[in-house]
Parts: structure tokens; sequence; C-alpha cells
């Protein structure tokens, strides 16, 4: 029977969310799972969910059906980068891929310069991509190895932004020295809608521990010391804004979002969207429906977004792990021995067997 198929009893509907990025481990899994539901009934389906966890950008082309296109901008560090970005409805709506432009696959970790690094390439790519239809920018991939702020984004979209010299503002390093903003010219933006599709772990305050500078301070390449001195800059920064008038943003939970791109869009644009990417890729790609009516999951221990996902609809999941977990919601349950390798066979072997135990329980009758 299909899903969905209201004669199936709810035991029946299970899907499995991909567990890597390899398409040979997961289809391995997908097999297993159904041959050991096919044993305890015919009626079982299995759906497998899609796997957007490493490139949302190209998971989305995938089920939509549009091409992935580049374009150069400039990086961090101000050498070329490609970035990928897709465009819906002949470019009214733009999706953009911020690892493309921001991420650290771009620069390599010992030559990470938070002072300086930039996030100018953001606007250029905005400026080269918007058309007269263009009405929304979807930012997808929000991982982004700079501290500014999205201050040079910002400068590349026509904001003045400047030091007592009249000189603009270049990187974390100088975000204290500046005296003047002038937002003037970002006018012409104001009536677009701008959406930012966000991980579930990166919500958190511009400032402290779970702020900016300290959460990503791996990721932007700053050790304690200029980490303690980006704090500051980012403090004054913000305080100089209030002092101009501009939204207070710096205690909203989306701050941290992008490492500070959810604070400036916040801050600096009307019309700004965040939303958690599990429920927009399932809610782009028409699924939600669907999954609304699952019951049962298959989820690995890492994939914490589907995890958080499925725990606000109060689903049941059943979480693989090679190791025992320490933590779990109410909604999970853990089940311990998911081989390490895709070709131990031994491992599959063994988890094999669970996976039956684990369905014979749910199934077990008087």
């Amino acid at each position: 029977m299909k899903l969905g198929d209201l004669e199936m009893t709810e035991i029946d509907h299970y899907a499995l969310v991909p567990v890597t990025a390899e398409r040979e481990g997961n289809a391995t899994l997908a097999n297993l799972i159904t041959a050991a539901l096919k044993r305890e009934t015919t009626d079982a389906d299995l759906r497998q969910l899609p796997n957007f966890e490493h490139d949302y950008l190209g998971a989305l082309a995938h089920y939509l059906h549009f091409p992935i296109k580049t374009l150069p901008v400039t990086g961090p560090l101000r050498t070329p980068v490609n970035a990928r970005y897709g465009q819906l409805e002949k470019g009214k709506i733009i999706i953009v891929d911020v690892h493309s432009i921001l991420g650290p696959q771009l620069i390599p970790k010992i030559a990470r310069s938070p002072l300086i690094a930039s996030s100018s390439g953001l606007g250029e790519l905005m400026c080269k991509t918007r058309n007269s239809k263009t009405t929304d920018y979807i930012f997808v991939n929000l991982v982004n190895v700079t501290a500014d702020l999205g201050v040079g984004a910002l400068q590349a979209l026509g904001a003045q932004l400047t030091d007592s010299a009249k000189k603009p503002v270049h990187g974390g390093g100088k975000l204290a020295k500046t005296n003047h903003v002038s937002d003037h010219d970002l006018a012409s933006w104001q009536s677009l809608n701008f959406h930012l599709y966000f991980d579930s772990s990166d919500l958190g305050p511009l400032f402290g521990q779970s702020g900016v500078v300290f959460r990503y301070q791996d990721d932007i390449g700053a050790g304690p010391e200029i980490s303690h001195f980006l704090e500051g800059q980012v403090k004054q920064f913000d305080h100089l804004l209030q002092q101009l008038g501009f939204p207070k943003c710096c205690d909203d939970h989306f701050a941290a979002v992008g490492t500070g791109l959810g604070y400036c869009f916040r801050t600096f644009f009307k019309q700004v969207n965040f939303t958690e990417q599990t429920a927009a890729f399932l809610q782009q790609t028409k699924q939600t429906k669907a999954i609304q009516k699952i019951p049962y999951y298959f989820v690995h221990a890492a994939n914490r977004n589907y995890r958080h996902f499925l725990n606000r609809l109060h689903k049941r999941v059943i979480v693989l792990s090679e190791s025992e977990l320490t933590e779990l919601k109410n909604n999970e349950v853990n089940l311990v021995g998911f081989p390490c390798s895709t070709n131990d066979l031994n491992e599959w072997a063994h988890f094999r067997k669970m996976i039956e135990r684990t369905l014979r329980l749910l199934y077990f009758r008087d």
C-alpha cells in the first residue's frame, strides 16, 4: 500500500533521514531497514527523506529542478571566489549559498585573519543577481569566517560606514573605529524580503560565550587575545548604532546566526525572516504534510536539525549512533551499534540484528 493510505495502521509508516552524504551508505541502511520491516508486515513503508545537511542549495536544486549558477566575487581576504546561487521564477527569488562566499574552505585555518576578513562578496553577489523582478533573497548554509558583522556586505550594497578620516571601515578589527553610518543608499533594498535559513544550533545573542566571537572563534581563526579584542570591537560598534537610533538587536536570539549576519540584517533591513532550515526545506519541497503523517523516524545522532525539528512535532525518533548517547529528548530512543564504516560487513550484520530486534518490539503482540 502507498504512504498515506488510510487503511494502513499508524505503525506501518516510517521515514529514514540520510545518515551520511554518501549515497552508498544510505542505500545500504535503507535496504536493511526495509527488509527488516517486511519481515514484520508487508504493509510497511519506508520513506527516504532528503539530505541537505552539507549542501542545502544542491539538494533544493535537485528537488525543484533549477540549475546552480556561479559568479566571481571578492572572498574574505580579497581574493576572487566563485559564489553559488540559484534562481526561482525568473529571478524573483534568489537563493544564495553563503558558505561558497564566506566559508572556511576558502582559507586555510592558519591563514584566517578575523581582524581584516570582509563579507563584501556577499553584497557583491546580491548586486550582480538582482533584477527588476527580484522580491526575495534566501540565504542558506550560513557559514561565515568573517567577524565584520556583515559590514562589508552592507558597503557593497551602498551603505556608508566610515572612520574619522572618512575611509571605509574594513574587517572586524576596525569596527570600533566606525565614526559615520549612513543607510540612505540601502533604500532601494528595503522593499525586498530577506530570509535566513539557520541551523538549530546557531541561535544566540551578539555578545558573550554564546555570541558571535567566542562561539565561532575556531572558525574565524581567533585565539583568546584576539577574541577578547574582537568582542570589544563588536560592543563598541553596537553601542554606536544604538546611539544613532538603529534598532537594538544585540540581545535578539537570531543575532549570532551566520556569525553576525543575523544581527546585520535585523539592524539594517525592515523585512527579515528567520526559518529553521529543516522546516524550510520540507516546506519548499512540499513534504511537510507527508512528514506529519509518519510517526516513526530513523535519524543519525549527528543530525541535530532533523532531531530538533521532529522533537517539535512530537514524533518518535529512533536515534542511530556508534556509541551510547547521554542526552536524548523525550521523543527519542537510542539504537547503538551503527557501523563506523560502510565497508565493514561484520558491523552491518550486527546492526541488522539490532534493527530487527527493535522492530520486533514495535510489532510485538500478546
